[in-house]
């Protein structure tokens, strides 16, 4: 069989492939080059991609697998597996401790199932499996054998849009779920090898940078921080520092808090940038630290990134760090009025200090976030001495309530909303985008209330 030498050819192929579906573990994603040729009907080009994935695709069919069919009332069991274009799912049955191939199927994702959540993909190729097979599906009892919280947002009764939709549906049939389970059959080896790494894993490139500059003025003291994601999402932080600090103490302030965040979204490589010639420096050993805060600070660094796969600091220019510079001197100016997309934070400590009264942190909770001066105000009065800003913290105040140890907000229909850390927050809304946490509410709607 010779390679396509023209769109009608594709398409005779694909064809063919469709006919054959049945028997082609993950067809969507063996055929996803050809589908990509056929979009181009304007200009016939054969790529290097689709050229390898048809020499693939002609090894798999010398290798078909020997399907069987099911006897009455066999359990049947179901393993799933998705990637960024298509869903795929086998239905196999289990016979002297070796499991045999029913059934494959396929999808490929259109429009909007190409931005759906993992969990959401996951079910939707379970419901896709249902109705291609549904006479398996009504005559025998089911068992999905998957790595992924899949039982949980399908089996409640609040799950919410498209997801309560493939809940009412699949509750027609004898479904139970159970963790998967190692490969007793090579038919379909391939199709649990492809399916253990997901493309929506992390990315190749796992580097996170970060962008830091701090600002010591006689209006006050901040840091600017950027931390963007090895996709290139970027996250921009303005934290304001409720305590005297030097420009290079606020640099190491700015650093350390930046380093934090991206170790808590999972970092294992940091890249840091500063204008700071003795910082970065000092972070990478070429000086040596005198003044006995800066030596703690260098410490503390140290300490970070000690279980970090790598971590380095680069001096740029500072016409290159001009984000993070405009941030700490917003940061470090009387106002406080930021833009939405930037997150606002104030320390009322050093991190240095932090540490050696971390029990007492943990404890009371009372780590430096915005809820800091509603908190004090709310406990005992306590304002800060700029009239204007205790002003502002007085009217907010008047919408929250300090009950229990909690800080509550009330809402216009009067329930109380407790109120969290930022990084309480982003669990909260990783959960929400997972699917893991189901609602009486659209999904647009709980992301505007969440927001």
């Amino acid at each position: 069989m010779t390679s396509p030498k023209s769109v009608k050819e594709v398409q005779r192929l694909t064809g063919c492939l469709a006919t054959l579906g049945r028997f082609l573990s993950r067809a969507g994603d063996k055929c996803h080059y050809f589908f990509d040729t056929i979009k181009k009907k304007s200009k016939f080009e054969w790529t290097e991609s689709a050229e390898t994935a048809f020499v693939r695709l002609k090894e798999h069919l010398h290798t078909l697998p020997r399907l069987v069919s099911p006897l009455q009332g066999e359990t049947l069991y179901v393993y799933l597996a998705i990637s960024e274009w298509s869903l795929s799912a086998v239905l196999l049955t289990e016979r002297e401790g070796v499991q045999l191939p029913v059934y494959f199927v396929s999808h490929v994702l259109q429009n909007a199932e190409l931005r759906y959540s993992p969990i959401e993909k996951f079910a939707l190729a379970l419901f896709m499996a249902s109705k291609k097979l549904l006479p398996y599906f009504l005559a025998h009892k089911l068992v999905v054998y998957t790595d992924q919280p899949l039982k949980q947002p399908l089996t409640k009764l609040d799950a919410a849009g498209r997801m309560l939709k493939w809940e009412i549906e699949l509750n027609a049939f004898n479904i139970s779920y159970e963790p998967r389970k190692a490969i007793k059959g090579q038919a379909f080896a391939g199709f649990i090898a492809e399916m253990t790494r997901p493309t929506f894993e992390k990315n190749v490139a796992t580097c996170w940078t970060v962008y830091v500059d701090g600002s010591s003025t006689q209006n006050g003291c901040g840091a600017g921080i950027i931390c963007q994601s090895p996709e290139g999402d970027k996250y921009e932080y303005a934290m304001r520092f409720n305590f005297q600090t030097s420009n290079n103490e606020a640099e190491y302030e700015a650093l350390l808090a930046g380093i934090k965040m991206c170790k808590a979204a999972g970092a294992q490589e940091i890249l840091a940038f500063f204008d700071s010639q003795l910082i970065v420096s000092q972070v990478n050993g070429d000086y040596e630290a005198r003044d006995p805060n800066m030596i703690k600070y260098m410490q503390a660094v140290h300490q970070e990134i000690e279980h970090l796969k790598s971590f380095e600091a680069k001096q740029i220019p500072r016409t290159e760090n001009n984000q993070a510079d405009a941030l700490s001197k917003l940061a470090s100016s009387a106002s406080c009025d930021t833009p939405r997309h930037v997150f606002w934070e104030v320390k009322d400590k050093r991190s240095i200090e932090q540490e050696l009264c971390a029990p007492m942190v943990a404890i009371l909770d009372r780590s430096s976030t915005w809820m800091n001066p509603i908190i004090a105000y709310k406990m005992d009065g306590s304002l800060p001495d700029d009239s204007s800003l205790a002003a502002k913290i007085q009217k907010k105040s008047s919408w929250f309530e300090w009950w229990n140890g909690v800080l509550y907000k009330r809402s216009f229909s009067r329930p109380l909303l407790r109120c969290v850390t930022p990084e309480k927050g982003k669990e909260i809304l990783d959960d929400l985008h997972q699917g893991l946490c189901s609602s009486h509410i659209g999904g647009r709607a709980l992301a505007e209330k969440a927001l």
